[in-house]
């Protein structure tokens, strides 16, 4: 049984995947990798409260996607290996598919809407805000290193995903959007 890491990142450097270098865990990538386990996180939170087997199939998919992302996000500038697959250009479409089936069952969008809704449809909008933390840090990378445009192209279409889906569970629940209006 092999050992665990005891105290080895302890100061505050940790090992991206390649030669075994050291990087200050407040580096780009480990913000972005970071961002992107929250994300995956709460997206299993709400995968075990969903409900609805054809969404949490989905979002099953969603967090083996995320994690492909975070294993390109995860190599050393420059690294090279077999060993990380690549993220391919069809799950965007497949997301795109996604955002354009539940999006026709809904009524149109005249107004912005406030988060909220059912537990399922709150968490989804929590999905979607974590997704544009995601985005923001994986931008912040990618002007130091290079980063796949086909994982930021995924990440920015992710947030979609969620919003469509917070409306849809709120609609399939009986729950109405509730409408932004300015007190000012």
């Amino acid at each position: 049984m092999p050992k665990p890491n005891q105290g080895q990142g302890d100061s505050g450097k940790s090992q991206l995947f390649g030669s075994g270098k050291k990087f200050s865990k407040d580096a780009p990538q480990f913000e972005a990798l970071g961002a992107l386990d929250e994300l995956n996180t709460f997206i299993g939170y709400t995968r075990s409260i969903c409900g609805q087997k054809e969404i949490s199939s989905i979002l099953e998919n969603i967090q083996n996607d995320i994690f492909t992302c975070q294993a390109n996000l995860a190599l050393e500038p420059d690294y090279k290996t077999d060993y990380i697959p690549e993220f391919k250009k069809e799950r965007i479409k497949w997301l795109e598919e996604k955002i354009l089936k539940y999006e026709k069952k809904l009524p149109e969008l005249k107004n912005f809407i406030l988060p909220g809704g059912t537990e399922t449809a709150s968490l989804m909008h929590i999905c979607r805000a974590k997704t544009r933390t995601a985005e923001r840090k994986i931008v912040k990378l990618s002007k130091k290193e290079k980063v796949d445009p086909i994982v930021q192209a995924y990440i920015n279409r992710l947030s979609d995903v969620f919003f469509i889906f917070a409306r849809y569970i709120n609609l399939k629940s009986g729950r109405q959007d509730t409408i932004w209006k300015s007190k000012s």
